[in-house]
């Protein structure tokens, strides 16, 4: 990107005044001057702009605009928006923005009256370093434009991740309300019935899944910020003020433990993806997740004893050598890679809504994962006879009508059984494949 000179920044400050005056003649209102505070001699480049459109975009939320003259120049990126509004009152909201976050602190809103007065802040802005007044540091040159660059960039730098990790617990929200949503899952609470499920309904899970975006947020970040063996410990500690907030949310109810592991794990090697510079794919992603959890799960497992087996899959694993979500994430996930996902991508290619053809998916999963939560409800033995029986039943039929479905869930809901450990993976797969066909 070019450098400018002070020339270049003094015509260019002409021309935004000659604009500035040619809009208030035209429209006798107020308007609001918008660019980027960035020192030094670059004024443009692809962070910039791209902070300045999320400015823009801000701003179009926020105001009644009736006219907005854009430019984006080697000399800076302008926007001039004419508003509809009492000019103090549009001077304070200004001013809320520029002091809402760090990003904000960037943000040089100029508001004009009808009589084309600018209208001056009532404390002066701080300095982006320490915070004392901004227009005293300028005038010692306490620190240098290189300093004060960095700094900026620092903040334009975190801001874009921080509108990734938003954008990845989207995805996160998204998959989980469509897997509780699926219907008809066998033994699963969705949308038509609750399942085997006494505790729970749909309406549990709806309240759920938004106080867990905080936490899907905070683990993609993680994913940016750390080295992959740090990542565990940070997402174990996070997981638990998810699994706080679910079980306010639900009165106590488990609805996600499962998610707010496997998730989690996504969410943040999600992350770690798109900090090397990386787009989503499965493969490297659930990966990323077998490298994060390895080392803590062979612990852990190494350390069962019955004495301290606490959960049901410890007592399976102690029984029966399965390793449950634990060793199935420390392997990569390969149910979701390797089945799910190939399964998915076939329904949806044969026509399928996503509704039926996640259906299918959660009976191919069910096939191959010895399902804690399934097996917990009824035996080794069981499930191994439904994976035979599922099995020969999709040989025939790959994504089996809404009647087989019915059946399926009539016949788990007698046994009292459910597939909890394969419904978090066929979430998995809907964040697989929302990441891949929408952008992460």
């Amino acid at each position: 990107m070019p450098l400018v000179d002070v020339n270049a920044m003094l015509a260019a400050r002409e021309e935004r005044a000659r604009l500035q005056k040619a809009l208030l003649r035209r429209f006798s209102k107020p308007l609001i001057c918008f660019t980027l505070n960035i020192p030094g001699p670059l004024k443009s480049d692809p962070e910039i702009c791209r902070a300045f459109h999320r400015g823009v975009k801000l701003l179009r939320n926020r105001f009644t605009i009736l006219h907005e003259a854009l430019s984006l120049l080697d000399t800076g990126c302008e926007a001039i928006f004419v508003v509809e509004g009492d000019p103090v009152r549009l001077k304070i909201q200004c001013m809320a923005i520029e002091e809402a976050d760090e990003t904000g602190r960037l943000y040089d809103l100029d508001v004009l009256d009808n009589e084309g007065r600018k209208l001056d802040r009532p404390h002066p802005r701080t300095c982006l370093i320490c915070c004392k007044p901004a227009h005293e540091c300028a005038r010692s040159r306490a620190h240098s434009i290189e300093e004060l660059f960095r700094r900026c960039m620092d903040i334009l730098r975190r801001d874009r991740q921080r509108d990734t990790a938003r954008h990845i617990a989207q995805l996160a929200q998204r998959a989980l309300l469509f897997e509780a949503a699926v219907g008809p899952k066998p033994g699963l609470v969705d949308r038509l019935d609750n399942g085997a499920h006494d505790d729970m309904d749909f309406f549990s899970f709806l309240r759920a899944v938004p106080v867990l975006s905080p936490y899907f947020e905070e683990a993609a970040l993680i994913g940016m910020n750390n080295g992959p063996k740090d990542l565990f410990p940070l997402l174990a500690e996070a997981g638990m003020r998810g699994e706080e907030a679910m079980f306010r949310a639900t009165g106590g109810v488990n609805t996600h433990k499962g998610a707010i592991f496997s998730m989690g794990l996504l969410c943040a090697a999600t992350g770690k993806l798109y900090a090397a510079g990386k787009p989503f794919a499965p493969d490297p992603a659930f990966s990323l997740c077998g490298h994060m959890v390895e080392d803590a799960v062979k612990t852990h497992f190494e350390g069962l004893t019955p004495e301290n087996a606490a959960t049901v899959g410890d007592r399976l694993y102690l029984a029966h050598g399965i390793t449950g979500v634990r060793g199935m994430a420390a392997a990569g996930f390969p149910a979701v890679t390797k089945v799910a996902l190939p399964k998915l991508r076939r329904g949806l290619s044969m026509g399928l809504s996503l509704n039926d053809a996640a259906c299918g998916t959660l009976l191919s999963l069910l096939c191959v994962v010895p399902d804690t939560v399934f097996i917990g409800r009824s035996s080794l033995s069981r499930w191994q006879a439904l994976a035979a029986e599922l099995s020969e039943l999709l040989s025939e039929q790959p994504f089996p009508g809404p009647e087989q479905l019915d059946r399926l869930n009539q016949s788990f809901v007698s046994e009292g059984l459910s597939p909890g450990g394969c419904a978090d993976l066929l979430a998995l797969t809907l964040f697989a494949h929302f990441a891949e066909t929408q952008g992460c």
